[in-house]
């Protein structure tokens, strides 16, 4: 390849054939772009022993003299580049398509969004949820009963009837975004059908023969092994994960396993160089015979698996060294997880905001650059030692990206890892064969059986012991984008000191360096105080037997982590949570974190899939006070869950009103209290509970109204005062405004939270003029079938000169007091000024 430019038009017209739609332009473009960066950084260099992708280097690089590969360098600017144009072509494409308009003129129809949406489309793939069933149609997933659709093949033209709507933005922190992930699938749309029926019966004979297959396999799992070992499988194997265990999954996700249930580069790498071993050692086949065979088959594997993230970036990878023989090259993992990725982001470049995208690709790199140049600098050969630096590296490397995707990481996961990832590949050998021989022979796969169930169980007894140690898993928060920053530049600082000598003294003729040098060495050689430091405290170790390398080891596992952790805030936070339907305001006062109420009647899986999250990225494992207005669901749907479901984050001591006494509306958040052994008190109008005073109820049992029952919350700092009236109504505001001690505490207040979502029975006009509030908070679900707000309580509110900021238009609400002023964000960026 002597010539740049045949590279570069290689390059476009791979972007073309995987999706590029506009050749001219984004190929133009991109190859001034590329030519700039060969000709201006670059020089030639061809090496027929060196890598098969070493042919520009990098004139910078020389500089300092890095002992890396450029190559990664080189690929990542071309990925980088690339990426951004074919986003850019994307999103024109996207949302210019005749087919998407045509979906969003119905969608922003409010006269029609209720009613029943028809269209006609190809069917792209089918995923079988239990019994539902999964169907991609375009830029649509259409949810339908396998009753409905039984009869449905890839490929067939249909027309379907239904309900649209859009994927929606993640509202909350935390929360997972399901936009993004579908956006990187190319899905805008959701459609639950009501009817289907077949246009054309023609279909994708490949597409829909792998299917099928995966499914008889799928289907015959259950019949050879136990219900664990099933469920392990099929999701390992042939990725569904519709026969695993939900709590056996976060057992393994706790303990940083959850990544062999998922088909990735692991198991494909197992599983291809198996084969090409096999064809090559065993049968004696040439190696172009079994390169091309194992291709061919990690191809079709990866059809049959549903093609994830991972498992295409390993064929690639696999496919590039495959190749590389065949060329008589040197393979070179950082150059083919560079090539890997390119072709990922080239067919979805939304892919590079997704956590399985940026961790797969996150742990080759950490091995390529950073755990195998270690081991080769210090010579390890003691597998065990081996393994356990290796496993330590990595897991260091992502841990940046581990936090912020979940929150947590496994304290002991690189222990747990070292022993169940080598019994990972005899259980692949040994279910595929039971698998194979359960067709032919049923009473011999029976006994097969028996060595991967084995081996389940042990890595469940193995979890749960690891999960009774303290600190199993370590809950961190989201940590912001400065601290990754900081995390990363701190360990290739640590990296560059244990893989590089720093010299002991200065060099003296530092006077005669060219000018051309003398920048890099000033970089390298002019921080003189540091150095000397470093020699000094390099000697005194040295004299005390020492080694300087295993304190800066051992300290970087210490310290490092640390950086992670959510960055605790000085001032009062007031969070309200877009729940949907109801109310959830999450309160951190110093070291305490409150609950005013969290429920929703919109989102059924609101306590698992948002309320938790949400406490998780905020770093908190315990709540010491959590106050509940009232007994309705839409209140306290995510405290029961936390009280009866969930394990991990406790709560200290509950408030419910004092009517709450003798209410069996209550009995079921009591029982679940008890058995958690938490304190329930009950106030009413009077007692203060830390910096919150009660201004409602009154000590009346004979309150029925459940919402009149609400406790009201006055909470007071400094000159911000803030009103949390629960869905307490209009009898209520006047019961509050005969105290004229209380009217006098309330009146101008900061921020007032509607009552009852902004219902007309609530948040009268006189309690408002009392109140006179800067701020209004409106907690609804948008399209709610109460229609909330109502336009009485707007106009009210509108009059008196109240900025409102409501949930469903702005997400998450978060209000920081600081210095008696309280900064308003908002989690999406939309406000009602």
């Amino acid at each position: 390849m002597k010539r740049p430019w045949v590279f570069i038009l290689a390059v476009c017209v791979l972007g073309e054939l995987c999706g590029l739609k506009s050749a001219i332009a984004g190929g133009a473009v991109c190859i001034i772009l590329l030519l700039f960066l060969i000709y201006f950084l670059c020089y030639k260099k061809y090496n027929a022993n060196s890598s098969i992708h070493s042919i520009y280097k990098f004139k910078f690089l020389n500089y300092f003299k890095l002992k890396y590969n450029s190559n990664f360098i080189i690929i990542l600017s071309v990925v980088f580049i690339f990426s951004v144009l074919r986003i850019n072509i994307e999103n024109y494409i996207y949302l210019n398509g005749e087919y998407v308009k045509h979906i969003e003129d119905h969608v922003k129809n409010k006269s029609s969004y209720a009613g029943s949406f028809v269209i006609n489309g190809t069917i792209d793939n089918i995923d079988l949820k239990g019994d539902k069933l999964k169907i991609t149609m375009g830029c649509i997933i259409i949810h339908a009963d396998v009753y409905d659709a039984k009869d449905l093949k890839i490929g067939n033209k249909i027309r379907v009837t239904g309900k649209v709507k859009y994927i929606q933005h993640a509202s909350n922190p935390g929360e997972f975004d399901s936009y993004m992930y579908y956006r990187a699938l190319g899905i805008r749309f959701i459609l639950t059908a009501d009817r289907m029926e077949i246009i054309d019966s023609g279909y994708n004979r490949i597409l829909q023969y792998t299917y099928s297959v995966r499914r008889f396999c799928v289907n015959r799992l259950s019949e050879v092994f136990n219900k664990d070992t099933s469920g392990f499988c099929a999701a390992a194997v042939f990725g569904d994960k519709s026969l695993l265990d939900e709590d056996r999954y976060r057992l393994y996700q706790k303990n940083g396993i959850a990544h062999l249930l998922a088909v990735s580069g692991l198991h494909v790498g197992i599983f291809g160089m198996a084969v090409y071993m096999f064809l090559r050692k065993k049968i004696k086949l040439k190696f172009i015979t079994c390169a091309a065979t194992a291709g061919t088959i990690l191809v079709v594997y990866s059809m049959l698996t549903g093609s994830p993230l991972s498992v295409v970036r390993a064929v690639i990878m696999m496919l590039t060294a495959f190749i590389a023989e065949i060329l008589g090259r040197t393979y070179d993992l950082d150059s083919a997880a560079g090539i890997a990725g390119f072709c990922i982001l080239m067919y979805s470049p939304y892919s590079l905001f997704q956590a399985g995208f940026l961790l797969s690709f996150s742990a080759v790199f950490s091995i390529g650059m950073v755990s195998t140049p270690v081991i080769k600098k210090y010579n390890i050969k003691n597998k065990f030692l081996y393994a356990l630096v290796f496993g330590i590296l990595i897991q260091l490397s992502t841990l940046p990206l581990i936090t912020y995707f979940f929150y947590s990481f496994p304290l002991y996961g690189f222990i747990i890892n070292l022993i169940a990832i080598p019994l990972m590949s005899i259980f692949l050998c040994t279910s595929l064969t039971a698998l194979i021989v359960y067709i032919v022979c049923k009473p011999l796969a029976l006994i097969i059986r028996y060595i991967p169930e084995c081996i389940i169980l042990f890595y469940t007894k193995l979890c749960t012991w690891f999960s009774k140690l303290p600190c199993c898993s370590v809950l961190t928060g989201r940590p912001s984008v400065f601290q990754i920053v900081i995390y990363y530049i701190l360990f290739c600082c640590w990296l560059y000191i244990i893989l590089y000598k720093i010299p002991d003294r200065i060099k003296k003729n530092k006077e005669n360096i060219p000018f051309k040098n003398k920048i890099p060495y000033i970089i390298r050689y002019e921080s003189i105080f540091i150095i000397r430091l470093y020699d000094k405290i390099r000697i005194k170790l040295k004299e005390s037997g020492i080694k300087i390398r295993f304190i800066l080891f051992t300290g970087l596992i210490i310290i490092l982590p640390a950086i992670l952790f959510k960055i605790p805030s000085f001032h009062t936070e007031i969070h309200f949570i877009d729940v949907g339907q109801g109310d959830g305001i999450y309160i951190k006062i110093g070291k305490e974190d409150i609950l005013i109420d969290s429920g929703s009647t919109t989102n059924k899986e609101f306590g698992k899939y948002t309320l938790k999250p949400f406490l998780q990225c905020m770093a908190v494992k315990s709540i010491e006070r959590v106050f509940i207005t009232h007994a309705d669901i839409d209140h306290t749907s995510g405290i029961l869950y936390l009280l009866e479901e969930d394990n991990e984050i406790s709560i200290e001591h509950i408030y419910l009103p004092y009517p709450a006494l003798n209410d069996p509306k209550y009995d079921r958040i009591r029982q679940a209290a008890a058995g958690r052994k938490i304190e329930i008190s009950y106030i009413s109008r009077g007692d203060r509970v830390g910096g919150f005073l009660c201004i409602s109820p009154q000590t009346d049992c004979g309150i029925s109204d459940t919402n009149e029952q609400s406790i009201v919350l006055l909470y007071n700092e400094g000159s911000f005062k803030a009103l949390f009236t629960g869905d307490a109504g209009k009898l209520s505001e006047e019961k509050i405004m005969s105290d004229e001690k209380i009217c006098d505490m309330i009146n101008n207040i900061t921020l007032l939270k509607v009552g009852h979502h902004g219902s007309f029975t609530a948040s009268g006009e006189e309690f408002i003029n009392l109140l006179n509030p800067q701020v209004g908070i409106l907690s609804y679900g948008a399209g709610n079938r109460y229609g909330h707000p109502h336009k009485e309580v707007v106009y009210i509110l509108k009059k008196y000169n109240v900025r409102t900021y409501e949930t469903a238009l702005c997400g998450e609400i978060e209000v920081r007091i600081y210095k008696n002023r309280a900064d308003i964000s908002t989690f999406l960026k939309y406000a009602d000024d």
